[in-house]
């Protein structure tokens, strides 16, 4: 499944086969959305972000 930055659909999925899904990109969008959300930048703010690290060992996701 290719999903576009605003969160639709482009392409996909691939039900019950195997395969590989295309989709043209339009980098104006990508770039687009990247502006709205600058977690690097000015919103960036350790009192709105922070990175966790969870050391714990997980399971696997079953999708069947």
């Amino acid at each position: 499944m290719i999903v576009n930055p605003r969160g639709g659909i482009v392409a996909g999925p691939l039900h019950e086969q195997h395969g590989i899904v295309y989709a043209d990109c339009d980098p104006a969008v990508s770039s687009a959305a990247k502006r709205t959300l600058d977690v690097a930048g000015h919103y960036g703010r350790p009192d709105l972000f922070r990175l966790e690290v969870k050391r714990e060992a997980l399971a696997p996701v079953d999708f069947g």
